[in-house]
């Protein structure tokens, strides 16, 4: 059973998950929310707690904005990854609660999240 503290909505947006800044998979989002993004990553599986990063490209007021966040695995299914934020970069979180409070999908075409390829970016 699912534990979830926040709502999510459906999302589906390219992302690339990283361990020890070295990309290990493409995939696609189901669903997004302030606190974390289920990804449908197939037969991907890592142990729950592992800390990842995490890439994607969402459509924000001023435009496309690329954001790279740690996260740990909360659990992981045939079909995907639950993944928890662990770190907020360049306000991530409020564009995250504005398409939640705003109950804008991926469907919505004034405010559709961006479909661009990721770019890998170092620290």
């Amino acid at each position: 059973m699912e534990h979830r503290w926040r709502t999510r909505i459906p999302l589906s947006t390219r992302v690339t998950l990283y361990r020890n800044n070295k990309p290990i998979a493409k995939c696609m989002t189901k669903d997004i929310g302030i606190g974390g993004v289920f990804l449908e990553s197939g037969s991907l599986s890592y142990v729950k707690n592992t800390i990842l990063t995490v890439q994607l490209t969402l459509e924000t007021e001023e435009g496309p904005e690329q954001f790279r966040l740690l996260v740990c695995i909360r659990h992981s299914t045939d079909t995907g990854v639950g993944l928890m934020f662990l770190a907020d970069e360049n306000n991530f979180s409020h564009h995250i609660r504005q398409l939640v409070l705003n109950g804008v999908t991926d469907n919505d075409q004034s405010r559709n999240i961006a479909n661009y390829p990721s770019v890998a970016k170092h620290y």
